[in-house]
């Protein structure tokens, strides 16, 4: 809904108008920076590559943007920016979990190693797997082996 609001418009053309922007038709690269200030301090904000995706969408066909239409363009700019930005928390709230449930699996038992390993990233495996890392795992080991 605040997208819609007339406060929303007036926002859009004040920051039209800070950035001397007064053309009839305005580049997608030319109003890309409006998209910060009318992001203002959200946890989030739209860049250039929503405003190219959404004028892709409705098929601007490199003609630009009409400046009577950049609140509309605006609002749907920062809905795109706003739904990544959910898709991508909603990403890491589940490589979360998933991190999670293997930590869960090794604390539960020691040998389910062999499990986990697949699961990591291959850097990580490139690592745990190499003979650097196996040596000084080796050598801290004896070291605090007590009984021999």
């Amino acid at each position: 809904e605040a997208l819609l609001s007339v406060e929303f418009t007036q926002s859009a053309v004040t920051s039209l108008a800070r950035a001397n922007l007064t053309a009839d038709v305005l580049g997608v690269a030319e109003v890309a920076p409006c998209f910060a200030e009318l992001t203002g301090d959200l946890p989030w904000a739209a860049d250039p590559k929503h405003a190219q995706r959404v004028a892709t969408l409705l098929d601007l066909g490199g003609k630009g943007v009409p400046a009577a239409t950049f609140p509309s363009f605006a609002g749907r700019v920062l809905a795109m920016a706003w739904l990544q930005e959910q898709e991508a928390r909603r990403g890491i709230e589940a490589g979360d979990a998933r991190l999670h449930a293997l930590i869960d699996r090794l604390t539960a038992d020691k040998a389910a190693l062999d499990e986990v390993l697949p699961s990591l990233p291959d850097s990580i495996t490139a690592v745990l797997n190499s003979k650097e890392f196996v040596s000084m795992a080796m050598h801290q080991f004896d070291n605090l082996d007590t009984e021999g």
